[in-house]
């Protein structure tokens, strides 16, 4: 990982549908729905902790959920920045708070995504 702010590096392609759609394939259309409203749900609670938190414990609770719930959608950018994040978070007793903001941009990509997808079905 470069030592550039996590989230700024994330490239257009933030979301690998193909990796959802397998699992909306898996749980069927009425999970599926069920599914994005839940992920919906987590993003934005994740995302407004991110923006107010100014506790380390309970950001790293926070990027912890956010590194399982962007593994677990496909999107693998986030997920990498989160995880350094995450790294930073342990390492550091004061993280520069920019880096945790960072990440708030490529939240929001994904909360549009789901949203549209969600819309869609």
């Amino acid at each position: 990982m470069t030592s550039t702010t996590p989230g700024a590096e994330l490239p257009g392609q933030d979301l690998d549908e193909s990796v959802l759609l397998r699992l909306f394939d898996l749980a069927g259309p009425v999970q599926t729905v069920e599914i994005l409203d839940r992920l919906v749900l987590d993003l934005r609670a994740v995302q407004e902790a991110l923006a107010r938190g100014r506790d380390v414990m309970a950001l790293r609770r926070q990027i912890h959920a956010l590194t399982g719930i962007a593994g677990t959608v496909g999107a693998m950018p986030l997920h990498q920045s989160a995880l350094a994040v995450g790294k930073l978070l342990r390492d550091e007793p004061t993280p520069p708070r920019e880096r945790v903001t960072a990440l708030l941009p490529a939240i929001q990509r994904l909360i549009d995504r789901l949203t549209e997808m969600r819309a869609a079905r």
